[in-house]
């Protein structure tokens, strides 16, 4: 399962952060200059992939219960995401706000289901 759901985790938390890192929606600390985009590698390549994943796990053990770990996992993360804000981590530009936040997990995180979904018939 894992090795199915985290290859489209990283490519649409990839995409994800290089459209908010173009368009200055965040930026995170430390910030590279010359190259913006490598500070949210870590968050593309592996925090975001093992929630996707681990999202989708506790959704295949628990069965029928989609909306309820995608809600949650959207919220943690959001929750999480407040944390860095709050300590200087993190900065949000260009009208970027923690609302909009929630919905740039909401919407991946139910991506990641439907593809689990479709992978998984």
């Amino acid at each position: 399962m894992f090795l199915r759901i985290v290859p489209f985790v990283w490519i649409l938390a990839s995409i994800i952060n290089l459209w908010g890192d173009y368009k200055n929606f965040w930026v995170l600390k430390p910030k590279l200059k010359k190259r913006q985009y490598l500070t949210t590698m870590p968050l593309s390549f592996g925090l975001y992939p093992a929630l996707g994943a681990i999202m989708i796990y506790l959704i295949r053990i628990t069965e029928k219960k989609a909306p309820f770990w995608i809600l949650t996992f959207s919220c943690l993360t959001t929750f999480a995401e407040s944390f860095c804000l709050i300590f200087g981590k993190a900065k949000y530009g260009n009208g970027w706000n923690t609302l909009k936040t929630f919905f740039s997990y909401l919407v991946p995180y139910y991506l990641v289901y439907r593809y689990y979904k479709l992978v998984y018939k």
